[in-house]
Formats: C-alpha cells, sequence, structure tokens
C-alpha cells in the first residue's frame, strides 16, 4: 500500500513537471483555453452552473419555509406530525445531494481549465465510444499517436479491428456525465497527456474530461 502510495506521489510530481514544462514553452495566445471559441463555451458551461446552483438553492429555501408553514392549514397534531416531518426530512436529505453534484461539476471545470492553460489543441480523429459499461462516466478506445503515426497505420490496414482488451480511457461531461456527441468520432481535438486531458469537437466546444483507465 505505501508503495503504491508512494508511486503515485510520483506520477503525480512527473506530471505537474511536464504540464510546467509545456506550458513555458506555449507562445502569448497558443494554449487551447487562449482560443476564442474553446473560452466562449467554458465560460458558457460554468456560469450555466452557476446559475443552476443558484436556482436550486433558492428552490430548496422557498420549499423548506412552505414546509415549515404548513402548521398553519388547520391539520391535526398527528398529520402535521408526519407530512411536516417526511417532507422536511426529505429536503433536508435531498439539498447535500444536489449540492455535490454541482459542485462536481464546477471542480470538473476547474480541471479542465488548467489542462486547457498548459497546452495546446492536438486533433484525434480516431477517439470511438466503447460499449463497455464505464462507472466513472463514457468508456472510450482513444489514441492520443499523431496524425502522421495513424495515417501510416490506416493505410496498412483500411479496416481497424475493434478493441477487445477493453477501452483506453474513461470520458465525462461537465454537466451530463453519460452524454457522448458522436460528432467526434469523425473528428477531435485533445489537450494533455495520456493520463488526464481534455477531449472537444472540432471546433474547440463541448468539452469533456478525459483519464486513462487503470
Amino acid at each position: 500500500m505505501d508503495n503504491a502510495r508512494i508511486e503515485a506521489a510520483r506520477e503525480r510530481a512527473r506530471r505537474a513537471a511536464d504540464r510546467k514544462a509545456r506550458r513555458e514553452q506555449l507562445a502569448p495566445g497558443e494554449a487551447a483555453f487562449d482560443q476564442p471559441a474553446t473560452r466562449a463555451a467554458w465560460t458558457a458551461t460554468r456560469r450555466r452552473m452557476r446559475w443552476s446552483l443558484t436556482l436550486w438553492s433558492v428552490v430548496w429555501v422557498a420549499l423548506f419555509i412552505g414546509v415549515s408553514r404548513l402548521g398553519e392549514l388547520g391539520l391535526s397534531p398527528k398529520a402535521e406530525h408526519n407530512l411536516v416531518g417526511g417532507l422536511g426530512a426529505l429536503l433536508f436529505l435531498s439539498y447535500p445531494f444536489l449540492l455535490y453534484a454541482r459542485l462536481g461539476s464546477l471542480s470538473c471545470l476547474r480541471r479542465i481549465r488548467g489542462i486547457l492553460r498548459d497546452d495546446v489543441w492536438r486533433p484525434v480523429p480516431s477517439v470511438r465510444r466503447n460499449p463497455h459499461i464505464d462507472a466513472g462516466g463514457i468508456a472510450l478506445d482513444l489514441d492520443l499517436g499523431t496524425a502522421e503515426e495513424r495515417a501510416g497505420r490506416a493505410a496498412k490496414e483500411p479496416h481497424p479491428k475493434a478493441n477487445t482488451t477493453g477501452p483506453t480511457h474513461s470520458a465525462r461531461s461537465t454537466t451530463l456525465r453519460r452524454r457522448w456527441p458522436e460528432a467526434m468520432e469523425r473528428g477531435a481535438l485533445y489537450a494533455g497527456d495520456e493520463a488526464h486531458g481534455v477531449l472537444a469537437l472540432p471546433d474547440g466546444t463541448g468539452l469533456m474530461e478525459v483519464r486513462r483507465r487503470r
């Protein structure tokens, strides 16, 4: 267990150093996050997440106040106790799950921004959704080789065989965890390293966080 933790810490340190080196090599305005379409898509998604969190919080407070005033309906003590207690418990337990989901989306957006600030977009036309079930999001077959390497393989093997060893990566949307834009299978962009990155449509929108499957 200790060795695994040490190796994981070393891997995180190595990836952080690689990201720093890539960031220092970028020219002003070259980073993926500096592209107008990408920045606009990220900003719009964050705005929707914040408004959604604010709206649900206001609705939750209003419902909680409404439940607390049910006693003014003239119900019997037992009915009032059951109704107010049941609805109050339901509201009280539902809000933490809602808050966790919204804050998780905002955390995902922050991680995406960090990756996009340290790297450039690279074309990845070979990404495909894998039929395997992935508890963390959407299972993918993602080839991060260069365009020249992919072209060479395609020339030698016009009909590539399906991946029978399982998916290579897992992706999740910032809003709907299992929503997969099929247009990405006809061409996509990628930023980041093999272990952790960001996938997007060719115009730099439709951002998805990608992690290598262990």
